[in-house]
């Protein structure tokens, strides 16, 4: 395996992650302790999966020569940045 193979696998292994942890905490009471514990595990899977996902974007952008692609995922990783860092 690549080591950019090696990354999506764990992008996509924190995404599903934090996409199932999303909707626990949506689903549960506000305040709970399973809504309290969900938003915990969706926020530290986020930062898991934006680590990964920095090189990624930087492998597209400088590695494979797509710089359209590269620059979207790069803009895309800093607006789902601040959104994280906001929560």
């Amino acid at each position: 395996m690549t080591a950019y193979s090696l990354l999506a696998v764990a992008h996509a292994a924190f995404g599903t992650l934090a996409l199932v942890t999303f909707w626990t905490a949506g689903m549960a009471r506000k305040g709970s302790p399973l809504h309290v514990r969900a938003g915990k595990v969706y926020l530290v899977s986020m930062v898991a999966l934006l680590v990964a996902a920095l090189p990624m974007s930087l492998m597209i952008l400088l590695v494979y020569g797509k710089p359209v692609i590269g620059s979207f995922l790069l803009y895309l990783l800093v607006i789902t940045f601040t959104s994280v860092w906001l929560s």
